[in-house]
């Protein structure tokens, strides 16, 4: 059947050859309109399914913080020479405006002690707050494993997948 399709339209091609020129500049006429909509767009985002929402997560975050347009400067050293070159190099960063939107090279701590507690789930903040509640050894064990077992043993599936199994494990390793 195939073979009888492909021999039918070699044939056709060597009779009509004047046919399948016009044929090609027509199709080639109607696609070049058509591909001026064509855009090509270079997002991790984009290989992502639309519908998922980590997918719209991911990109929102994208767009708030603009991580596909942020470049990080490594500056190794003695580190009173490395704070001294950074003071003397960011105000001429900080002129390339047509480039540089803003230069992060110093950690807030008045931001983080203002708001850095925002960033913890409500739960988290509790759990933190029980288990620091007695900071001698005996009863700051017994709170870091009443926290661990409320965490990952009574709740449901808690250890479910492989990801919160790989968490519990990071937190014990951080424990010892």
């Amino acid at each position: 059947m195939k073979e009888r399709m492909l021999k039918s339209w070699a044939r056709f091609a060597a009779i009509h050859p004047w046919w399948i020129i016009g044929g090609v500049l027509l199709v080639a006429i109607v696609a070049i309109p058509l591909s001026s909509r064509l855009t090509m767009e270079m997002n991790w985002s984009d290989l992502l399914p639309m519908g998922d929402p980590m997918a719209k997560e991911f990109d929102q975050i994208l767009k708030e913080y603009k991580s596909a347009s942020t470049s990080i400067i490594v500056i190794r050293g003695e580190e009173q020479q490395i704070k001294r070159f950074a003071d003397r190099i960011t105000p001429e960063i900080e002129k390339l405006t047509e480039y540089v939107e803003r230069v992060d090279y110093k950690f807030d701590d008045e931001f983080i002690s203002r708001h850095g507690f925002m960033l913890v789930k409500a739960q988290d903040l509790e759990r933190t707050a029980d288990m620091f509640e007695d900071l001698n050894l005996i009863p700051l064990l017994t709170n870091i494993n009443n926290n661990f077992e409320s965490e990952y043993i009574e709740e449901e599936e808690a250890l479910g997948t492989k990801v919160k199994e790989m968490e519990a494990v990071r937190t014990l390793d951080g424990f010892h």
